[in-house]
């Protein structure tokens, strides 16, 4: 289900600021997850899932599978029921992930013929 692409920005000669927007989508009337997984130190910059049309959903969560195991995972988010967008935008400079660590977004089936699309914005460290 996920699409990864990597961009790169340089400002003004300062040092490249990475980002990784990792996408997908599910399929009609099916609970959608994406997991993403960078594999270096990142910020967790955004997360923003989009419905296809007027939902009736229990709310988008969205989480850190620990890579120190289940012991230390944990939910950063979960949206209100029955809304067409959501988005997790973190304090501050964005959720700190370590290597290993992945961001797991589930988003309800919404109804008979909406599809949930769901991206995920990181900065590498």
């Amino acid at each position: 289900m996920a699409a990864v692409t990597v961009v790169e920005k340089i400002y003004g000669g300062r040092v490249p600021i990475r980002y990784c927007r990792s996408s997908g989508a599910g399929a009609a009337d099916t609970e959608a997850t994406l997991t993403t997984t960078r594999g270096v130190p990142c910020l967790l910059k955004r997360v923003h899932v989009h419905y296809s049309g007027a939902v009736t959903q229990a709310g988008v969560t969205v989480g850190v599978d620990s890579g120190l195991g289940t012991n230390y995972d944990h939910l950063l988010h979960t949206g209100a029921a029955d809304v067409v967008d959501t988005v997790y935008n973190p304090e501050g400079d964005g959720d700190l992930l370590s290597p290993g660590d992945e961001v797991v977004v589930v988003a309800p089936a919404g109804g008979a013929t909406d599809v949930a699309y769901i991206q995920v914005l990181t900065e590498d460290l």
